[in-house]
């Protein structure tokens, strides 16, 4: 009767473990998503083509540098909960560095259409500096490219 037991405690430790992950995730994902709204409510507020490149190349940076430094402090969460909801067949769970990055796009770059006008005008206008420096329009590029998203960054094609 021992043994039957102590094997129910353990399955009850295991479904405990397992909603802590789901909390924490979630918890996380919430957190990230108010972010990236806050940051979203403070890029509408520029008002001209530099300023706006300006402050997306600095948020940018540190999105990227914190998603890193996410992904590394929740590697145990990454290797143990998200591997075992990925081999679940879920596709909605995503190692949190791709959480992160998922994050911007869905609530930065598509909300606010303005950073991709600003990188296609740069691009055809003469003088591109004019607008924003180099240094801001690789920055936006490697982000576009860096999120993965078709629509900002489409694949290319080979020619026949």
């Amino acid at each position: 009767m021992s043994n039957a037991k102590g094997r129910d405690s353990k399955s009850a430790r295991s479904k405990g473990a397992h909603l802590l992950g789901s909390d924490l995730y979630q918890d996380l994902h919430r957190d990230l998503i108010a972010y990236d709204t806050e940051v979203l409510a403070s890029m509408q507020a520029a008002t001209s083509d530099a300023e706006l490149s300006g402050f997306y190349t600095h948020e940018w940076a540190h999105h990227s540098r914190v998603a890193k430094q996410l992904d590394r402090l929740f590697a145990f969460l990454n290797r143990h909960w998200v591997m075992r909801e990925k081999s679940e067949g879920k596709t909605d769970i995503h190692f949190v560095y791709d959480l992160c990055v998922k994050s911007w796009v869905t609530n930065v770059a598509e909300k606010d259409s303005r950073i991709r006008d600003v990188v296609v005008a740069s691009m055809k206008h003469d003088s591109g500096k004019d607008l924003v420096t180099e240094a801001e329009l690789l920055s936006m590029g490697l982000s576009f490219a860096a999120t993965q998203d078709a629509e900002f960054f489409p694949p290319r094609h080979k020619s026949s």
